[in-house]
C-alpha cells in the first residue's frame, strides 16, 4: 500500500545549531511560509485534481481516492496526520 500520510519523500532532515536533528514535512514548511489558510486552499485544489483524474487512473484508483480524501480533510482544517499520531498514543506498544 502506498503511503498517504507523511510520505518519506516529503520529509527532510534538519539540524539545529546545537547539533540535534529532526525531520520536517514539506506541508509544515508551506504553512510556515504561506500560512494555514493558503495551504488549506491549495489542499482543496489538490483534492480536485485527484477527483478529476480518478476515473482514468488504471493502475491504482484507490490511491487517488485516499489522496483525495486526505487533501479534502486537510483543506477543511482536519489534519489526517493527527490520526496516525492519535493511534500511536492510544496503542504505544504496537
Amino acid at each position: 500500500m502506498e503511503e498517504v500520510d507523511s510520505p518519506k519523500h516529503y520529509l527532510i532532515e534538519v539540524r539545529t545549531p546545537d547539533g540535534l536533528s529532526a525531520s520536517i514535512e514539506c506541508i509544515d514548511v508551506m504553512v510556515a511560509i504561506y500560512g494555514q489558510k493558503r495551504v488549506q486552499e491549495w489542499a482543496e485544489l489538490c483534492a480536485f485534481t485527484y477527483q478529476f483524474r480518478e476515473p482514468s487512473k488504471h493502475e491504482s484508483p484507490d490511491s487517488c481516492k485516499r489522496k483525495k480524501i486526505w487533501f479534502t480533510r486537510y483543506s477543511m482544517g482536519d489534519d489526517p496526520r493527527l490520526d496516525v499520531r492519535r493511534d500511536q498514543v492510544d496503542r504505544p506498544d504496537e
